[in-house]
């Protein structure tokens, strides 16, 4: 990765990511679940040519961990 990517920057150094108003970073966090179907799977479909492009083949462009993972720990909120 690249020292100078704004993804792992210091904040001076790309202050515009760091100073969005909260609606803003909102409507970004719930970006993936207002998002329409065809938009969801154009992007699925760019990540896995991107991926191929790349010699990766058998890996899903998305991935989330299973949930057993989570099991066992002390979080808050009401018990299921």
């Amino acid at each position: 990765m690249n020292p100078a990517s704004p993804a792992i920057a210091p904040p001076d150094q790309y202050p515009w990511q760091w100073n969005r108003p909260p609606a803003f970073r909102l409507e970004l966090a719930e970006f993936p679940v207002l998002m329409f179907p065809e938009l969801s799977a154009a992007l699925d479909a760019a990540g896995q040519k991107y991926l191929a492009r790349h010699g990766i083949t058998s890996e899903p462009a998305t991935w989330q961990p299973p949930l057993v993972l989570a099991s066992g720990l002390g979080l808050p909120g009401p018990e299921a």
